[in-house]
């Protein structure tokens, strides 16, 4: 019944001791070492075995007993049995004897060479039987280089070329493989600058009008900058003076011919006959003088040949006009400045077909001297011709609707300037702006009237809204255009310039503000509108601004008005309710997107459902919190206020005060007995504008809003 016996029987219930002990050990009597004790074989038998019996050989069997003479070796010193070497440090498989540089196993001597500048072969050669070029410099990467920096069979990338010859390696566009343009370069590299290009003499112009100095040239198959093809300047200095100028009366040889100031000489005039001129239309012994041509003589002065009449005069504005009457055959009038030494052509009137003649012109120097030739063209010439000799003014300032005072309120203001007949238009020229008399240095600028029956003008339509703060003076001149005809009926427009400066003032658009009628005590219902206390000049609609500031603070809400109206009705204000009590500020909106300046705040009521109660004082705060806080006055014009709690303060109170930036303005701590008032005087340091106040005491913060005005 042991469970360890040998024959062990589970079914036997009473052991008869026959129990045979479990004794282990080799049972296989061929075995070396077969035990006959043993009853159960324990695998160690042991028989005599044939192999390699030797350690060191590669197929040493470690159970053999008997050596057969089969053990194997590796087949060098430097491999292993599996042929590996057994130094190899690149893992290679090529032994350190025969591998020249152990440390790449890219390099032994398995490897094909190739072009890197090793012994990949391990043959003692680096890179043979490899193609090997010639590298050269290459800044300008045009694929051409300048100097030969080595032979390689490696290419070194960007900035070397196999290709040389290129004579400029700082510009891509000059190598070999370009074209020649004619560019002042030698762009293909062969050592000629435009070859195959024409060239040719150019000249120095300095002045740029076209025409070089002989004594400075070029040759090129282009004209450089500051050149010219043309010869023929005297003087490369003044654009004014070549061989195709004009000559004028100067003291200068205005043509390069050589002379100056040639055929404009008064000196060779026989008699000049000195005349007045009078204002348009005008035309009696006072102005008008004879023009018997048959008295005439031909003047070297005039155009071509033909007897001429000689009329001296002094220009009373800068518009002449001459008129011939009475004339036969044709004729020609024609208008000279007279400089004193020599006379300029300034005019010139000849309708062919027509006798009598009538120059206009706007061209003249008030004060100036001029000289008036009459020319007998072809034909006989009537005894009793006369010329009349008239000036045409400008127009001036008529400051009668502001009572001739020249102060103009606003730019709904109107302006009128004095009348002038025959005018097609006037144009206002503002030249200069001053300030509390100091010059704002504006650029002037003028405004065209679109009829000639305007003579009064708007004033904002030559004049910006004044909205600096105080008055701004401008210095005004007013043009006339005209229009005439002349003898052939040809209509010819003309100005009169610089007439009377007159001064005209304009006085600042002040600021607007809530309807004294809409302000407190006087309580607004929702449904009803607001307005400004006046209407400002040109403002197509108002901006409002309101901020609630009881029963409690709420942020600022801003609307426009309806267009051209400076009503505004309160249901159009957002979040606007009934019961409170808002801060309401009200600014123009010009055209062109011009915005006026805020005017002051002032206390709006709504209307609720029972009694509202307002504080003592002028409460305008906001209130925060459960205790509740106003001070006032509210807006105040000094730094001091009064800040009114509805509870007894007794201890410590903070105030701290900022700006609308969140700047820490001022900020105090005092201890308090049993009062509900605080007193605070901040100097009159403050700006004027909305300030936060904030008001500590018991561990509970109240913020209220104070406005400076």
């Amino acid at each position: 019944t042991d469970p360890t016996a040998l024959n062990y029987d589970p079914a036997a219930n009473t052991d008869d001791g026959s129990c045979i002990a479990v004794v282990t050990g080799c049972t296989d009597p061929a075995a070396l070492n077969y035990d006959p004790a043993a009853n159960t074989d324990d695998g160690s038998c042991q028989f005599d075995a044939q192999g390699c019996t030797d350690p060191a050989a590669c197929n040493y069997d470690p159970i053999v007993t008997t050596d057969d003479g089969s053990c194997t070796y590796p087949t060098s010193p430097l491999l292993d049995c599996q042929g590996v070497c057994i130094n190899d440090e690149d893992v290679d498989e090529v032994c350190t004897e025969v591998d020249c540089d152990d440390t790449n196993p890219a390099i032994n001597q398995n490897v094909v060479e190739a072009c890197n500048g090793y012994d990949d072969d391990c043959d003692g050669l680096i890179d043979e039987d490899l193609l090997v070029l010639d590298y050269y410099t290459d800044i300008d990467l045009d694929g051409f280089g300048t100097q030969l920096e080595f032979s390689s069979c490696v290419n070194p990338g960007e900035g070397y070329a196999i290709v040389g010859g290129d004579c400029d390696d700082f510009n891509s566009a000059v190598n070999p493989s370009e074209l020649e343009v004619c560019n002042s370069m030698d762009d293909d590299c062969n050592g000629t600058i435009d070859d195959n290009f024409n060239q040719f003499v150019s000249y120095q112009d300095l002045d740029g009008d076209g025409y070089g100095n002989e004594n400075v040239s070029t040759i090129n198959c282009l004209i450089p900058f500051g050149y010219s093809l043309l010869i023929g300047d005297c003087d490369d200095q003044n654009a004014g003076i070549n061989i195709n100028s004009q000559e004028i009366c100067n003291g200068l040889d205005d043509n390069c011919n050589g002379e100056t100031d040639e055929g404009m000489m008064a000196a060779s005039l026989q008699t000049v006959q000195l005349v007045n001129t009078a204002l348009y239309p005008i035309c009696t012994q006072g102005n008008l003088f004879a023009a018997n041509l048959n008295n005439g003589y031909d003047s070297p002065e005039t155009l071509g040949e033909g007897l001429d009449l000689w009329y001296k005069l002094t220009a009373q504005t800068n518009v002449l006009r001459v008129s011939l009457s009475a004339g036969t055959g044709e004729n020609a009038i024609e208008v000279f400045r007279d400089f004193g030494t020599c006379i300029q052509l300034i005019e010139t009137e000849s309708e062919q077909g027509v006798s009598n003649q009538i120059l206009y012109s706007d061209q003249l120097v008030p004060g100036g001297v001029y000289l008036v030739a009459c020319r007998a063209l072809q034909g006989a010439s009537n005894t009793y011709a006369k010329l009349c000799f008239n000036h045409f003014a400008a127009s001036v300032c008529d400051h009668s609707l502001v009572n001739n005072t020249g102060v103009y309120p606003n730019v709904c203001a109107s302006f009128k300037v004095g009348y002038r007949g025959n005018a097609t238009n006037y144009v206002i020229q503002v030249n200069e702006a001053t300030q509390n008399g100091v010059n704002l240095n504006v650029s002037p600028w003028s405004y065209t009237t679109p009829t000639s029956s305007q003579i009064v003008s708007r004033v904002g339509y030559f004049l910006p809204y004044n909205l600096s703060g105080s008055p701004i003076s401008y210095d005004l001149s007013v043009d006339v255009v005209y229009s005439l005809a002349d003898a052939a009926g040809n209509w010819v427009n003309f100005t009169a310039r610089n007439g009377d400066h007159c001064q005209l003032v304009l006085n600042s658009e002040n600021p607007v503000a809530l309807r004294s009628t809409d302000r407190c005590p006087t309580a607004k219902s929702i449904n009803s509108s607001v307005s400004t206390d006046r209407q400002i000049c040109g403002a197509i609609r108002y901006e409002w601004r309101f901020t609630k500031v009881l029963p409690f603070a709420e942020p600022t809400v801003s609307v426009e008005g309806p267009l051209n109206s400076n009503a505004l009705p309160l249901n159009t204000v957002p979040g606007m309710a009934g019961g409170c009590t808002y801060q309401v500020q009200v600014r123009p909106i010009f055209e062109a997107g011009v915005v006026g300046n805020w005017g002051l705040s002032y206390c709006m009521k709504t209307t609720a459902s029972g009694m509202i109660l307002e504080p003592e004082g002028d409460v305008l705060s906001a209130i925060e919190g459960d205790m509740q806080v106003v001070v006032y006055p509210n807006p105040g014009v000094s730094g001091q206020f009064t800040i009114n709690v509805d509870q007894v303060l007794n201890g410590k109170i903070q105030i701290d005060m900022f700006d609308v930036l969140g700047n820490l303005v001022y900020q105090t701590g005092n201890v308090v007995e049993k009062t509900n008032l605080v007193n605070v005087d901040v100097k009159n340091d403050l700006s004027n504008g909305m300030y936060l106040i904030k008001f500590r005491y018991n561990g509970e913060e109240n913020s209220v809003r104070w406005i400076k005005n």
